[in-house]
């Protein structure tokens, strides 16, 4: 190609399908799906391009995202309005389960056997959210409780999850699936109650005892409660609300206790041994039902 020199008010010009520069009108508008756009105008046509108007013709570049490496606790993530996935906390999940045993966000197994009402799990940090769980005296042999039901607070929104799949908003029940756009969504998906929020927030709920919490990566050491505090160490998630640690599940358990208003106090849990406590009867039975679980007609599940 030739040096170009253009006159005034023509600017140097090249166009995408030609080899060699032109001059072109710099106030010359340009037409975009029916849309007149003026002379130097920018926007946006999805995260990763951005066109212009040069010259009367419309010029998009892409931006290429580079390769991502993630440490072995991160996970590659697309936030909204981003073009490139960047590196993010893995999310946690949390479990309570039986009489009740606690799966920490970190991966500890808890055993406690209170029966008040306590904080699962909860944002510390900027009060997002707060996980409640209801739990009561199973009445069976030993002193062994189990999970009522659960309360999820979020800013301006209060989840009752209770005995046989009834769900309550904000003290109404409600039908399924229920939809509170943008904040909540509710649905029963087979006999279990997903509930999924603007925050990322996820809560199953079996009906019965079973729930399980799911937190993204970003609350990752900003969590409270029997569920720990998701900083990747087990060894610390027995933290007090003091924000001591105790070796300790009744005295740890009993620090997350939550008073309700208008109901009588709730005494403390003691460490025990439900087994022990549960006498020889007991656990002559349940050995006995042990014992089939460990034959080799289940080896397959060891």
């Amino acid at each position: 190609c030739l040096p170009l020199t253009c006159m005034d008010g023509l600017m140097n010009f090249h166009p995408p399908d030609k080899c060699c520069e032109e001059c072109r009108d710099e106030a010359m508008p340009c037409e975009y799906l029916g849309e007149s756009k003026l002379p130097g105008e920018e926007w946006l046509l999805d995260e990763c391009t951005m066109c212009s108007c040069v010259g009367g013709e419309v010029m998009c570049m892409s931006e290429r995202c580079p390769p991502v490496h993630c440490e072995s606790d991160e996970t590659p993530t697309l936030s909204p309005g981003m073009c490139c996935p960047r590196c993010m906390p893995r999310p946690a999940t949390c479990t309570t389960f039986g009489d009740p045993h606690y799966r920490t966000f970190d991966g500890k197994m808890i055993h406690f056997q209170g029966t008040c009402v306590y904080t699962l799990t909860a944002d510390c940090e900027n009060g997002d959210f707060e996980v409640y769980v209801q739990n009561d005296d199973r009445g069976a042999f030993g002193a062994v409780s189990w999970t009522q039901e659960s309360k999820i607070k979020l800013k301006g929104v209060e989840i009752e999850l209770l005995q046989k799949w009834i769900v309550k908003v904000n003290g109404v029940e409600v039908n399924l699936p229920y939809l509170r756009d943008p904040v909540l969504f509710i649905e029963k998906s087979g006999s279990t109650i997903l509930v999924n929020t603007e925050i990322g927030l996820k809560v199953l709920w079996n009906g019965h005892s079973f729930l399980e919490v799911s937190v993204p990566g970003t609350y990752k050491r900003k969590t409270c409660g029997l569920c720990g505090n998701f900083n990747n160490f087990p060894q610390d998630d027995m933290r007090l609300r003091n924000g001591q640690i105790t070796n300790s599940a009744a005295i740890f358990g009993n620090s997350w206790k939550v008073d309700t208003p208008g109901s009588p106090a709730c005494e403390d849990s003691q460490d025990l041994d439900p087994c022990i406590q549960a006498g020889y009867r007991a656990r002559k039975e349940a050995n006995a039902k042990c014992l089939v679980l460990k034959s080799e007609k289940f080896r397959p599940c060891h």
